[in-house]
């Protein structure tokens, strides 16, 4: 599933262009990793650990999950299919 335009951060876009057009080949989710990383190091300087790669792993992660299933939740309630529930 793709990511809307209106719902991309206006930075992460512009610098993954940029990085696409070097040759640098990056979708938006890798970018936004990418730039989470490089606000976390600007951050906390020279103190960059292991622990601070995996919680930007999975707060990535987690954000993505969730965006994508409001998403599908989005697309599942605007198709012709029948609804279920107690306003069906």
């Amino acid at each position: 599933m793709n990511i809307k335009l209106e719902d991309r951060d206006q930075w992460i876009e512009y610098y993954r262009l940029a990085v696409n057009a070097v040759g640098i080949q990056v979708d938006y989710q890798t970018m936004d990793m990418i730039a989470t990383l490089i606000r976390r190091i600007d951050d906390i300087g020279g103190d960059f650990t292991l622990k601070d790669a995996v919680r930007i792993q999975v707060e990535c992660g987690q954000r993505w999950e969730e965006y994508f299933k409001k998403q599908k939740a989005t697309v599942t309630l605007n198709s012709d299919e029948p609804t279920t529930g107690t306003d069906a």
